[in-house]
């Protein structure tokens, strides 16, 4: 991904998550998330399965054994992994199957009205839980997208960003490929509409990239597997859209690490130098710094070779 591709589309998953998306850990759980991801037959399978397995466990057994509770699992797949409405007719469904069983075969009470009021009990209980679940399904998404996210812009958060890095670091490294970081920094005084507006730019980039908001002020862009010469196109891309360059007291500054060291803090520190180079430039100016250093052993801030381009 050496190039800067226009933004595209991101494809997304049951809710809005997109795919391909950096997801901090904190909000990471591989089990929900792969029920949300799953694909239609996967759905129609596991709800389909669970409910066809509990009515016929309902039918063989005694009367005297009650599986209403098991009728929950289809009701709770249903709810968590395509939502309300879903799990809410399921729970209909489970209700009828269980009216029609009781009816027709069993007929474990003494008169009509105790079918009718178990009938009741059961679809008020599944739609209830169908409820519980779906407000517990939404929390746990807004949880993804809000909890290491900037309130104000939108963008990740200095937590975020870290993990980001740390774990972009370690994949650049493992598989070779160079790694750079810009840095947006606008003057104390930047208004509420300028911040706004470069926060809209950095969350407007390419797919893989991470824009993030470490201060008031700074802006970070983190762009994996990305080269000087696609580096520079995409910081301009997102300088021409938020207006940087009229701005004043707006400074922009990228690291490119052609080989990036081992130690995150090294990587964090030169791109911190880079940035208070560009400090000293006018506003319209750009410091760009190519760094090598040993991509297999820990390099010193001291040991990288630096470019400006």
């Amino acid at each position: 991904m050496d190039t800067a591709t226009s933004k595209q589309p991101a494809p997304t998953v049951a809710d809005g998550l997109e795919v391909g998306r950096f997801v901090p850990d904190a909000v990471r759980h591989p089990q929900l998330d792969h029920l949300l991801s799953a694909r239609r037959w996967q759905c129609a399978v596991l709800i389909g399965g669970s409910l066809v397995a509990t009515f016929v466990l309902d039918v063989v057994t005694p009367v005297e054994m009650s599986f209403a509770l098991l009728y929950l699992v289809p009701v709770g797949l249903a709810t968590w992994m395509v939502g309300r409405a879903l799990g809410a007719t399921i729970g209909g469904v489970c209700s009828a199957l269980v009216y029609l069983w009781e009816r027709y075969g069993a007929f474990p009470y003494s008169s009509s009205f105790f079918l009718h009021w178990a009938f009741l009990m059961h679809f008020g209980f599944y739609l209830a839980f169908a409820w519980a679940l779906a407000a517990l399904r939404a929390t746990y998404l807004r949880a993804k997208s809000d909890t290491l996210r900037d309130a104000e812009t939108g963008l990740y958060n200095r937590k975020a960003f870290y993990e980001a890095v740390a774990l972009e670091t370690r994949r650049a490294i493992r598989f070779s490929r160079s790694l750079s970081l810009a840095t947006f920094e606008l003057a104390e005084d930047a208004s509420h509409e300028d911040v706004k507006k470069v926060a809209t730019a950095l969350g407007a980039s390419r797919l893989y990239d991470v824009a993030a908001r470490v201060e008031r002020g700074r802006f970070v862009l983190l762009l994996p597997e990305t080269g000087a010469e696609a580096a520079r196109v995409a910081v301009d891309r997102v300088r021409g859209a938020a207006g940087l360059d009229e701005l004043p007291g707006a400074h922009v500054g990228i690291a490119t690490f052609e080989w990036p060291p081992t130690c995150v803090d090294d990587l964090l520190r030169e791109a911190d130098r880079v940035m208070a180079a560009a400090r000293t430039l006018p506003a319209t100016s750009v410091r760009h710094a190519v760094l090598r250093g040993a991509a297999a052993t820990p390099a010193p801030s001291g040991r990288l070779s630096q470019k400006v381009v």
